[in-house]
Formats: structure tokens, sequence, C-alpha cells
């Protein structure tokens, strides 16, 4: 991808709208008035910022040299992403569709519900995130042992002791 590869895609999620508050070498992308990314045009080497939970952020920084903590933004949330050369396009979107998704999800429930309508995208294997978070639920599960499992709570459910 390059940098109007990411501005295309983004501009199709729905409710998606671009603007240059910071000036003419930033071009951010918002949902309902509230920003998901950020895409710096002054740099030499293309990147974009998005949002990511931060513990997430935390293990993509240590694994790759091409994510960083955003360089303006709230470094536990933000993290720059060089995107030529360093990561496949579904890859990058998977990332785009995180950021947006993180930002969607803490709009009004009222606002949320008039996309509901709108065409969702169809199910695909689980993103990086997703597979992290079955692999801390699975740790959880294993930390808790068998001596702690309720077969009769609903699932989802989970019980500590003190």
């Amino acid at each position: 991808m390059n940098i109007e590869d990411v501005r295309n895609y983004c501009l199709t999620l729905p409710g998606v709208t671009e603007d240059s508050p910071y000036g003419d070498d930033m071009v951010v992308f918002r949902i309902e008035g509230k920003i998901f990314l950020h895409l710096p045009l002054e740099y030499d080497a293309p990147r974009m910022a998005v949002k990511l939970p931060p513990d997430y952020a935390i293990e993509l920084r240590d694994k790759y040299a091409a994510i960083t903590p955003s360089w303006h933004l709230n470094k536990t949330h933000w993290s720059d992403i060089l995107i030529e050369g360093h990561f496949d396009d579904d890859q990058l979107r998977e990332w785009i569709d995180q950021s947006y998704q993180l930002v969607f999800d803490k709009l009004p429930k009222k606002v949320r519900e008039k996309y509901q309508s709108m065409e969702q995208p169809k199910e695909k294997e689980l993103t990086d995130y997703e597979k992290y978070c079955k692999e801390q639920e699975t740790a959880f599960d294993e930390e808790l042992g068998d001596d702690r499992c309720f077969p009769d709570m609903p699932e989802g459910h989970f019980v500590r002791s003190h």
C-alpha cells in the first residue's frame, strides 16, 4: 500500500470523512468527527498513525521495527506504522479496521445504530489482535485451573476466589 491506497481504503469505511485540521502536511480520517487514522505527508518513509489497544500496540512495537509510538500523539494508544515495503496490504487494512472499530465502539449507541443497516464486512479469519486476545484468554483459563471451573455458569462468566 501507499499513501493513496490508505486514503482510498479509509474512505470506503462507513461514515468516514477526511480533513486536514493541522495543515496541508497531515490528513486525518474520522468517523462521526472522531479521528481513527492520521496520515502525515511530510515523511520520506510514508506512515500512518492508528489507534490500537495498548497491550497489543506494545506487542507489535516489540515485534516490528516498522511500528513505533506515534510522535505527536498519545503513545499509549497511537502507533506509527510504516506503510510501504514492510507489511502486506491485508495486514495494513486489518490495522486500519481495528483503529476504526476502536473509535466506532466508543460512539454513542444511537450514533452506532445508524450504521447497523450498512453492509457489514463478511466474516474472515481471526486477526492478529483477535488471536492475541484468544491466547490471553487461554492463559487466563490455564491459570485458574480445573478446580475453578463451574460447568453450570454461562459461557464467558468468570469466578475468582479471594
